[in-house]
């Protein structure tokens, strides 16, 4: 498809808003594609950030995150559109010494939402305000993807042959929770039961049932290949 536009898309959602799919990237760009017109239109965003990923409660309550990439340590930014504009938030209240650069958003409700970056970084929407989550001393480890269901939220990460995996159940604590000889994970995806994959370095993939998460392959492939995102359809197949 030509979207028309030109620069590095990163993202698209996995559901669609107001009848349009929404993708984001490089220079501050939104892109919606409509599902009846099959058509691109861009939006005009407050900033030319690179924008990482997009959520959204509603056509009227949409988030999206990224960051200047020439400052990864404080050019963090979040913007949300309200049905007419986007605006980008004042972030210097949230975080002392800058916002690092965010790489995904995802949300339960319009109150309840929760986006993740650099340095380790996690943030949660309240429906009120942003704010830092406590997690566990994770070396300022990246985390790449947040997602969940209405039990628990995970968000993944880590360095190159170290995992990173937090999950949290409940109102409670994020708590480790590393599938053991796991490579860096860069997607998650919980279905609304209880299954959960990621997916990571070299190919590998982790998932999780009842019983907590497993390894099912460690990733050797030799190619320099990866796996960036999964999605678990309605027949739990597993996409990557």
């Amino acid at each position: 498809l030509d979207s028309g536009a030109s620069g590095d898309l990163w993202w698209i959602g996995v559901n669609p808003i107001g009848g349009a799919f929404l993708l984001s990237g490089d220079g501050g760009m939104i892109l919606r594609y409509d599902l009846t017109t099959h058509q691109f239109s861009r939006d005009t965003t407050p900033g030319s950030e690179r924008i990482y990923g997009t959520w959204g409660a509603a056509t009227d309550d949409i988030w999206a995150v990224g960051g200047a990439v020439d400052s990864p340590d404080t050019g963090g930014v979040i913007w949300h559109y309200d049905g007419v504009r986007w605006t980008s938030l004042d972030l210097s209240g949230v975080r002392a010494g800058g916002m690092p650069q965010l790489f995904k958003v995802w949300g339960r409700a319009s109150g309840d939402v929760y986006a993740v970056g650099f340095r380790g970084i996690v943030l949660h929407w309240n429906g009120a305000a942003w704010s830092v989550v406590t997690t566990p001393n994770i070396n300022d480890r990246q985390l790449f993807t947040v997602h969940g269901n209405a039990a628990r939220v995970g968000t993944v990460g880590g360095f190159f042959a170290e995992a990173l995996l937090l999950e949290r159940e409940g109102s409670g604590d994020f708590l480790l929770a590393n599938p053991s000889n796991s490579p860096q994970l860069n997607g998650v995806f919980y279905s609304p039961d209880d299954l959960a994959v990621a997916v990571g370095n070299g190919l590998s993939v982790a998932t999780r049932d009842v019983g907590g998460w497993t390894t099912v392959d460690e990733g050797d492939d030799d190619q320099g290949r990866d796996f960036h995102a999964v999605w678990v359809d309605a027949e739990d197949g597993i996409w990557a």
